[in-house]
């Protein structure tokens, strides 16, 4: 026999979400924008709080309406996770620290092999040497969306650029600021007090016989029953959600999904959120080197910047692209537009 409360499972998931790197991020990145209140991790507090208030009306409603087999597997589960979890018996200060740390040295050290790889590729460049510094010449740009139009009186087009002696480092990471970590423990001591300090008076109340009818049962006359672990219930990720890798570094996802976006193919709200769904969904692959983050905010920056190579990039993909969809509709039908 297996007995459900769903509410209590809905608390204790939510709660152990401010443990998961995800969400610290999410938050320690927002408080160091200044952008906190009024946005969806500010409402998402609210919402767990209520969340824990739910949780109470499943206390009172168990203990009012169940035989005493049901309320001492409740109770005893409860006690379970503020005695035993260590997210719940107290705030671990050093976890959130340790992790911050950790996580600005992994993007400092992935910072340090693309710097490296970006830096040979400038040095290599031919024009490097034959130019001044910040001298202007001109280069040739192809057309390639050309080919795919017969007759088309698109041409390639020359554009202006500045020769440059020296690298510059524009892809910076979104280190994680240390100034509000405390910000965030203080938060997540205020979200764990909620959860245990509605356990804490209900289990009081429980021991003392409170809540106990005419016949008494025993933790050991419940043993023979089985409560359904939360986790079972709600599946929540203890790590990163997965992301698709793709064989495409991120300028060249970028310009894909501009295309959609000015094509009105997709309808986002803003720039922005097209830059943010590229980054929470898919892995680049720079270099060669697979798995690699793609930064939101540097696409952001450079989006109305987009190097014409990157169309160049495309011109191959797109003409196999309409190979595939002439040879998948030979009777060249039309769909709904």
């Amino acid at each position: 026999m297996s007995l459900v409360f769903t509410r209590i499972n809905d608390a204790i998931h939510f709660t152990k979400e401010y443990y998961y790197p995800d969400r610290i991020k999410d938050y320690l990145l927002w408080f160091a924008r200044g952008e906190y209140e009024g946005t969806y991790l500010h409402k998402w507090d609210e919402f767990v709080l209520k969340v824990h208030q739910y949780m109470e009306d499943e206390i009172l409603q168990t203990v009012f309406t169940a035989n005493n087999i049901t309320k001492v597997l409740m109770f005893e589960e409860l006690r379970r996770w503020i005695t035993e979890d260590w997210r719940f018996k107290d705030v671990n200060e050093n976890y959130f620290w340790k992790w911050a740390i950790e996580h600005n040295d992994k993007l400092h050290e992935d910072l340090k092999i693309s710097v490296a790889e970006q830096e040979t590729t400038f040095l290599a460049n031919p024009n490097l040497k034959k130019y001044g510094q910040n001298e202007e010449y001109e280069i040739e740009v192809k057309n390639y969306f050309a080919m795919l139009m017969p007759g088309s009186s698109l041409l390639n087009y020359k554009r202006k650029v500045f020769n440059r002696w020296f690298y510059c480092i524009e892809d910076t990471p979104e280190y994680i600021e240390y100034f509000f970590i405390p910000k965030y423990i203080a938060m997540v001591r205020k979200v764990v007090n909620s959860f245990k300090s509605i356990v804490n008076r209900h289990l009081a109340l429980h021991d003392a016989g409170k809540y106990q009818t005419a016949h008494e049962i025993t933790i050991t006359q419940a043993a023979n029953f089985e409560i359904e672990q939360p986790k079972l219930l709600h599946q929540l990720p203890e790590s990163e959600p997965k992301k698709l890798q793709a064989n495409l570094t991120g300028e060249q996802l970028l310009y894909l999904f501009k295309k959609f976006f000015e094509l009105g193919i997709i309808e986002p709200e803003s720039q922005k959120e097209v830059c943010e769904f590229i980054s929470n969904n898919f892995y680049a692959n720079s270099k060669g080197k697979s798995q690699t983050n793609i930064s939101a905010d540097r696409l952001t920056k450079i989006w109305n910047t987009l190097d014409a190579k990157i169309a160049g990039d495309w011109k191959d993909k797109f003409i196999a692209l309409m190979n595939e969809a002439i040879k998948d509709n030979p009777l060249n039908l039309k769909g709904n537009k």
